[in-house]
């Protein structure tokens, strides 16, 4: 007798995906805002092909936050600015979070 295994697929569109990323995100203790950008980072990481940096992330970023190496709620803050120089500390907050802030801090 032969077995048959069958391996469904099942098609998500990126606003559906980065819905349900942000909300294991908020599950977590993120904020709103901080799980939407980390989710978005994901989704568009997947979305041009970089499955690397995707969504396949979520469970060890969910792993690293349950393990408190990455606080849910930590905000960087800016230690010194000098010229064109800038010292972020990021008060171990997702990357995503504390990328965006000192890109900020650059553009200004």
């Amino acid at each position: 007798m032969k077995h048959y295994f069958f391996n469904e697929t099942t098609t998500v569109g990126a606003t559906q995906l980065q819905g349900w990323v942000c909300s294991i995100f908020e599950a977590v203790g993120m904020r709103q805002s901080d799980a939407n950008l980390v989710a978005h980072s994901l989704v568009e990481a997947d979305a041009r092909g970089v499955h690397s940096h995707g969504c396949l992330r979520v469970g060890l970023y969910v792993k690293r936050i349950e393990k408190k190496a990455v606080d849910p709620v930590a905000q960087p803050t800016l230690l010194r600015e000098q010229g064109a120089l800038a010292l972020v500390d990021g008060h171990n907050a997702a990357g995503q979070v504390v990328s965006k802030f000192a890109m900020e801090k650059a553009l200004e």
